[in-house]
């Protein structure tokens, strides 16, 4: 019924077997607005090879997504150069007209401990905010010193 209305699905936050479900009975195009690559990291949010490779043949949509909690494998430090790993994969498997930026500001609900008023222990979204990362532009930079293009400059 959502291809029909020419809905956009939207396939982040769904299961492997969720993503093959919807991909199995639709033949629209699909976003997954904001996940990352599970080669990168073993993550469920993020998406296997195969389902990025379909998305892109349907002429679909990747957001990078900023949440530190899937830019990295448990035990290790999510950090910038993680994430610009995950787009450099992405733009591989997908193409770059397939990949867009799909931030997740979740880290601002974590809380650094157990007890306590969330409002008093938001937590910036390190990847991106780390030392201006945003405000300085640090995020295309760091594309450009990679070797990936922007659509739009």
């Amino acid at each position: 019924e959502a291809e029909s209305l020419n809905m956009i699905i939207d396939l982040s936050h769904l299961s492997d077997e969720g993503v093959d479900d919807i991909l199995s009975i639709t033949s629209c195009p699909v976003i997954a607005s904001h996940s990352n690559a599970r080669a990168i990291a073993h993550n469920n949010r993020n998406l296997k090879d195969s389902h990025l490779k379909e998305i892109a043949k349907r002429g679909g949509v990747v957001g990078l997504n900023g949440c530190s909690i899937i830019n990295a494998d448990p035990g290790s430090t999510p950090d910038r150069k993680q994430m610009i790993s995950h787009l450099d994969h992405m733009f591989n498997v997908m193409g770059e007209q397939h990949v867009g930026f799909g931030f997740d500001f979740c880290d601002i609900f974590l809380k650094s401990s157990s007890a306590g008023d969330l409002s008093k222990e938001r937590r910036i979204p390190t990847l991106l905010v780390e030392a201006a990362f945003l405000k300085s532009s640090a995020l295309v930079q760091s594309m450009r010193r990679s070797g990936l293009s922007l659509i739009s400059q």
